[in-house]
């Protein structure tokens, strides 16, 4: 997990450089991104038992975390 963590980090500070995201700490913003995705596909399942996600809600959880990123960081 710590390499994805490191590469969503890292294209976090190519997207910055290249104008395309709103101005914020890199590693700030990969911790954002990181518990949107560890609140439904992480820690229910650790916490409560919950059984793992579906191919479908994976899928859903992560087009919204992403809609729900650059929705507020992304530079139109």
């Amino acid at each position: 997990m710590g390499s994805k963590e490191e590469g969503t980090t890292t294209w976090r500070r190519v997207a910055l450089a290249d104008g395309r995201l709103a101005s914020v700490e890199p590693h700030f913003a990969a911790q954002q991104l990181q518990a949107l995705v560890q609140g439904f596909a992480f820690w229910p399942q650790l916490a409560t038992g919950q059984p793992p996600l579906s191919p479908e809600q994976q899928t859903q959880m992560a087009e919204s975390a992403v809609a729900m990123f650059l929705g507020f960081y992304w530079r139109k």
